[in-house]
């Protein structure tokens, strides 16, 4: 369902690849975690980031469930603060290329103009089938 937005909005190799440079990314810090690679400061670092990215789902979710309610600094902010959590683990452990990968990542999911396709105005109906998958994961405590 996310492919299917982000191609709408984006090149389809671009919303294919970040697809990929996502999926890439959580493989490899599930098996830095498994193999206990991380340090506590590591583990700390995703416990941040799990948590401003679960403040960014929130926050995308509201934008559909609440008419005019979209806030794209907000979101921004949400997502850049995101990054910078994140990044501060994968650039110890990971290559240069996966941490520029990652940026890539987080710089597509930022721009103000796909953001605006997605939230400002009405929103429509892919989008908020994706909210409401959303909401059921939240609610069920998987994400």
């Amino acid at each position: 369902m996310f492919l299917t937005v982000l191609r709408e909005r984006v090149e389809k190799r671009e919303a294919e690849k970040l697809i990929k440079h996502v999926i890439k990314a959580a493989v490899k810090i599930g098996v830095l975690r498994r193999h206990g690679q991380l340090s506590p400061a590591d583990e700390r670092a995703l416990a941040a980031f799990r948590s401003k990215f679960h403040t960014v789902l929130m926050a995308v979710v509201s934008f559909c469930e609440v008419e005019f309610s979209y806030d794209r600094g907000f979101l921004q902010d949400a997502l850049r603060e995101s990054h910078q959590s994140l990044k501060s683990v994968v650039e110890r452990h990971l290559s240069d290329k996966s941490v520029s990968r990652l940026a890539g990542v987080f710089s597509l999911a930022s721009r103000g103009e796909l953001l605006d396709s997605l939230f400002a105005g009405q929103v429509d109906e892919d989008v908020l089938k994706l909210s409401r998958m959303l909401r059921k994961e939240l609610d069920r405590g998987l994400l």
